[in-house]
């Protein structure tokens, strides 16, 4: 797959030796039929991006480009410059800075658009979002590859097979085992869920801190009977 940049989008030449995903392909069509715009989560490595790159038509953003998260800082130009019912594509949405507002912006203002966003986490965990969306998009969860996908589409007829690889598609179509796969994927996994542990803890920290200023600040002004219970 090459994808070409000009001034107006990034657009996607396809790959034909590309594996078509028609069920997942499908449902996205069919989010889009409800909703504008349309959060496609999964775990790290599942396939979320090559998925998306499975709409040729669609113009595709990566936003883990610097350049692409300062054009979208002003999305308005961003908007006005697409066809009509064009198909956009934001992968890795959650490396703007204001993704709630983006995809607000496109619901309400240019809900002639069909919105696709990618991120590991669902909409609700991802810390950037200041508001969940409610009522303007559809949620889609990817999960590893399915045993009728298997069979369908990729050509492993041997369940055993998707038992002992696994479902991501990378170590599932591949011809040699590499542990070295599993264990990164585990370390990254890890690594995530501490840090979302880490900024959890934090916030009750800092909530128990700002609880026990206000009772403290209500004891000075208060009688210490006179605080209710």
């Amino acid at each position: 797959m090459k994808i070409y940049f000009t001034f107006r989008r990034l657009i996607i030449k396809y790959d034909i030796g590309m594996k078509i995903r028609l069920f997942w392909k499908n449902k996205i069509k069919q989010a889009w039929g409800k909703r504008s715009v349309v959060w496609l989560s999964g775990v790290h490595r599942v396939g979320k991006t090559t998925l998306a790159k499975m709409f040729p038509e669609a113009v595709y953003l990566n936003c883990d480009l610097p350049s692409v998260v300062r054009m979208l800082a002003d999305p308005e130009p961003f908007y006005d410059s697409l066809d009509k019912n064009a198909l956009v594509i934001f992968d890795e949405i959650h490396r703007v800075e204001d993704p709630s507002r983006l995809l607000k912006i496109a619901a309400d203002v240019y809900s002639h658009l069909k919105i696709l966003t990618t991120g590991t986490s669902t909409l609700a965990a991802t810390q950037k979002f200041r508001d969940s969306l409610t009522g303007r998009k559809k949620m889609i969860f990817l999960p590893p590859i399915l045993w009728n996908e298997c069979s369908d589409f990729f050509g492993i007829k041997l369940f055993d097979h998707r038992l002992l690889n696994g479902g991501l598609p990378e170590p599932l179509l591949s011809q040699i085992k590499d542990a070295s796969f599993f264990s990164e994927w585990i370390d990254r996994v890890h690594a995530r869920k501490s840090r979302s542990e880490a900024k959890r803890n934090h916030r009750i920290r800092r909530t128990e801190i700002g609880s026990s200023c206000i009772l403290v600040s209500s004891e000075k002004v208060l009688p210490r009977k006179a605080i209710p219970a």
